[in-house]
């Protein structure tokens, strides 16, 4: 196909998977198939329900649309707490935890299909616990560890604040927030 029958499209996405996948497979591979169909349906509920449409959704990944990142990051929450209510009927080695990320982004689309690379031009970060930017773990001790991550839809583009601490980074977005979520990550190191 020539290049010029692509399609440009700045888009919303949220991509999300189940942590622990391959673990709970191998404890009990219909016990996880079964739970993962209910939580599909849950999640793709969810995304209609704020304005997306799932674009792909091969094994336990479920990738989705949306022309809006208030509602992408919306649903993405909205996905949270309904799988946090399913997952409390559920046996603490049977529950199943997704991981969600939300990325505004230039996509290429081709049919139903949908092409883009991870973090956009322009994003941000500030300092992480070792005052660089960028991802710098996990390294944990041995054991159960959370980590949080916050997610800030604006209705302004920051200028660059260059490496920002958190307090700054706050100061700047103050009054210019839309919407939010909070993602916990779990991690655990035998």
């Amino acid at each position: 196909m020539a290049v010029e029958n692509y399609r440009r499209k700045l888009t919303a996405i949220l991509s999300a998977d189940v942590a622990g996948y391959s673990r709970l497979m191998g404890d009990n591979e219909f016990a996880t198939v079964s739970t993962l169909k209910s939580y599909r349906e849950l999640i793709f509920e969810k995304v209609q329900a704020f304005n997306g449409r799932v674009v792909d959704s091969p094994g336990d990944n479920i990738l989705s649309e949306f022309r809006s990142i208030v509602d992408a990051v919306s649903c993405a929450v909205a996905i949270q707490e309904g799988l946090r209510v399913q997952n409390e009927k559920l046996p603490e080695n049977r529950k199943m935890n997704f991981r969600i990320g939300v990325n505004l982004g230039d996509v290429i689309q081709d049919g139903n299909r949908i092409y883009g690379d991870g973090v956009p031009d322009g994003t941000l970060q500030g300092l992480n616990d070792w005052k660089r930017t960028g991802y710098g773990g996990p390294c944990p001790p041995i054991g159960q560890h959370r980590y949080f991550f916050k997610l800030y839809a604006l209705n302004i583009i920051l200028s660059d604040l260059k490496h920002p601490t958190t307090a700054i980074l706050k100061s700047a977005m103050k009054g210019h927030i839309l919407d939010t979520a909070e993602l916990i990550g779990l991690y655990q190191r035998k």
